[in-house]
């Protein structure tokens, strides 16, 4: 079997539990959760694989090795992991339930050694043994908080994490798979990993002041003035040389764009899910 199967076979089996959840609970709270447990996935990869190198991912789906590690990483971290955290908060399962999953996920990643799909730099089992069922614990406490009640801090590191998970795949398929941009600053030797690294650190604050945007909401000249920031961040970075334009069908220019349809899109989702949050909790008062 090609190596790319069993990732494809993963991804798919995330999906089904997923829909799954999704048919049974009727609730977006769901994707919410996958998404925020997905952006925390990210950071955790940003840190583990890209910065410090702990593990390589070999989908063989895409011919440059760490676009390739980073794929496989997409697979777990932005699929598998997180969608299993949200079904485990969805359906509020104990810690025996926790504990089979977690043990369930320790054999798929011995499997996916044996078969080379994944190899350890310095990352262990023993860490993902000890990792997993916490975080599986951790995720179904936030979901309670989440449904709980509203409450500002709670609901704007959701948020946050929400809106990173989301933007950096978008930014990071353009750039890397599709190679309309890169970001250069000499971090590392490979190319790849040293664009990963730089346009993660670069949108985990970019993200953060979309987030502030968003709580901003309707005071339109603080959200121009934050919106501003970020354009001319963009403009700097391009004109400092680590910003780089890579393909014509690229511009600068098209990236004031799509920070103002992403946020667009993100005022939109927060108002609606802000207002189904409301309708719920006062259905249950």
């Amino acid at each position: 079997m090609p190596n790319y199967f069993w990732f494809l076979l993963l991804i798919l089996f995330s999906l089904a539990i997923l829909f799954y959840t999704l048919y049974k609970k009727r609730d977006p709270m769901v994707m919410v959760q996958w998404f925020f447990l997905a952006g925390l996935s990210y950071v955790f990869e940003l840190i583990t694989l890209v910065y410090l190198n702990g593990y390589t991912y070999h989908p063989h789906l895409l011919p440059k090795g760490f676009a390739d590690s980073i794929i496989g990483s997409i697979a777990s971290q932005g699929l598998s992991v997180p969608i299993t955290g949200a079904f485990i908060a969805a359906f509020d399962l104990g810690w025996i339930w926790i504990l089979l999953i977690s043990l369930l996920f320790v054999g798929t990643e011995i499997l996916f050694l044996f078969l080379n799909l994944y190899e350890h730099q310095w990352w262990s089992i023993y860490l993902t043994a000890v990792m997993l069922p916490l975080s599986f614990w951790l995720s179904r406490k936030w979901y309670q908080l989440l449904k709980a009640r509203y409450h500002p801090l709670v609901w704007f590191t959701t948020l946050y994490f929400c809106i990173f998970c989301l933007t950096v795949t978008i930014v990071w398929f353009i750039s890397t798979v599709f190679y309309q941009y890169q970001m250069v600053y000499g971090w590392f030797i490979d190319a790849v990993r040293d664009h990963t690294a730089v346009n993660g650190t670069y949108y985990l604050v970019t993200s953060f002041v979309y987030t502030v945007i968003l709580f901003l909401d309707g005071q339109y000249k603080k959200q121009a003035f934050l919106l501003i920031l970020i354009i001319l961040s963009d403009f700097f970075l391009y004109l400092d040389g680590i910003l780089q334009i890579t393909s014509p069908s690229w511009s600068i220019l098209y990236f004031p764009v799509m920070h103002l349809l992403v946020l667009v899109l993100y005022t939109y989702a927060n108002r609606w899910l802000l207002g189904y949050q409301y309708q719920r909790i006062r259905s249950h008062s």
